[in-house]
């Protein structure tokens, strides 16, 4: 990596987060981009979606973090057209910045791009298990493509991210509030839908790794092993020390869905596996206020 500053977008975010106090532990310049208004002790606020955004970075860039999007699950982004054309904004704006300073970027993408309820194995090298199913994940799909097409690029599909600074809207939130809340944590279907929950502090290892290295191409960044929502919930209660299970009279439309996204490439080309530490990362949302 070039000397210079590593600008991460969405640096405010739950994953920025854990991505900046990693890399501030390092040796690495960091220029966080928060929207305007957003606090971080030294950095660059802007609006992303705008043209030129970014243009007021003088650099040198080393290289690129893009964490930022207009992701549905923020009350503020409902998922249509209208705001994917905002997450095609933001990363419009990034690509610009990339090739201004010709830097490697790291893309921060979904798993969510993996076509629901198949049983194929969801490797990162086989399009035929994709299915952009909603505007948002077209836009995500279509930022891969950007960014793989510019080369210097490292496409990280990351899976349910888990940590300090989740929303209320996370499902991983809710059972948690609701056990301490002493209210049933209520599971549709038979709660054998899975779910990948990854930590935020292996996602930014996943990171550090990541800018240390020539290795290109997209990548997985998921936990070893997916939970099904009953285990989830069983796991919020023996960590929490309190609530209750309670099967809900409704059907899970995502009774299928299997979460299982094969890491043996990260392991392979960057020496990365997930720790899978859902118990810790758990007690680390005991008396967490979570965000709207």
């Amino acid at each position: 990596m070039n000397k210079g500053v590593v600008v991460v977008t969405g640096a405010a975010g739950l994953v920025g987060q854990a991505v900046c106090s990693v890399l501030q532990g390092s040796s690495m310049d960091l220029l966080p981009i928060v929207r305007q208004g957003g606090r971080v002790d030294r950095g660059f606020a802007c609006d992303l979606t705008q043209p030129d955004a970014l243009a007021g970075i003088e650099g040198p860039v080393a290289a690129i973090v893009h964490l930022a999007a207009a992701v549905p699950m923020a009350v503020e982004f409902p998922d249509t057209e209208e705001t994917a054309a905002l997450t095609r904004a933001m990363d419009a704006n990034v690509l610009a910045l990339a090739k201004r300073f010709q830097c490697p970027v790291l893309y921060a993408s979904s798993c969510g791009l993996y076509r629901k309820g198949s049983d194929l194995p969801k490797f990162e090298d086989l399009d035929e298990t994709l299915d952009p199913c909603t505007p948002y994940l077209r836009a995500k799909y279509d930022g891969e493509r950007l960014f793989l097409d510019y080369g210097n690029a490292v496409v990280m599909r990351i899976s349910a991210p888990i940590g300090r600074g989740m929303r209320k809207s996370a499902i991983a939130s809710r059972f948690v509030e609701a056990a301490l809340g002493e209210a049933p944590i209520r599971l549709w279907g038979s709660g054998t839908r899975q779910q990948n929950f990854i930590s935020v502090a292996d996602i930014a290892a996943f990171v550090y790794l990541a800018l240390g290295s020539d290795v290109r191409g997209v990548f997985n960044v998921a936990a070893r092993h997916p939970v099904s929502m009953r285990e989830l919930a069983e796991a919020v209660i023996d960590v929490m020390g309190a609530g209750r299970i309670e099967y809900a009279n409704t059907p899970d439309p995502n009774e299928r869905e299997r979460a299982d996204y094969d890491i043996t490439k990260a392991a392979r080309l960057l020496g990365w596996v997930a720790q899978d530490n859902l118990a810790s990362t758990l007690a680390e949302l005991k008396g967490e206020q979570f965000r709207l």
